[in-house]
């Protein structure tokens, strides 16, 4: 007997794929523009640096409040939270007019980013495995 995935469950591994993907491809592409935003903002590099000081910060802190938010509130309310928070972080980062909007907008972005990948993935982790038939 063979067991497919449902509709749900496939789009939300591709939700959640494309969710990190974003989360890596804003990691990457910050620590590259490293010297743009220097020249854009008019900081040095210990300010710039904050970047990825904020981020790891955050990081360590939504970690274990991930799983808090896991127990108290459905998958779908942590996704469709995160995605709204990573949307505001984004059009944060985009319109910052001074280097601290561009570190909040950061900020918001992977405390969003954090939470979401810790969260739903271990939703994939608790659903039950498809079995194999004996072919």
């Amino acid at each position: 007997m063979e067991q497919k995935l449902n509709s749900k469950l496939s789009l939300s591994i591709i939700a959640t794929g494309l969710m990190s993907f974003c989360g890596v491809v804003v990691e990457t592409a910050t620590n590259v523009t490293f010297p743009t935003l220097m020249n854009e903002f008019n900081v040095n590099t210990s300010a710039v640096q904050w970047m990825t000081t904020g981020y790891l910060l955050v990081a360590s802190i939504m970690m274990p409040l991930s799983a808090y938010l896991k127990h108290n509130f459905t998958s779908k309310k942590l996704f469709i939270t995160a995605a709204v928070l990573f949307l505001i972080g984004l059009i944060a980062d985009a319109t910052a007019p001074i280097f601290p909007v561009l570190v909040l907008g950061r900020i918001i972005k992977e405390s969003a980013l954090v939470s979401h990948y810790h969260s739903c993935s271990t939703s994939f982790w608790n659903k039950p495995h498809l079995q194999k038939s004996d072919c």
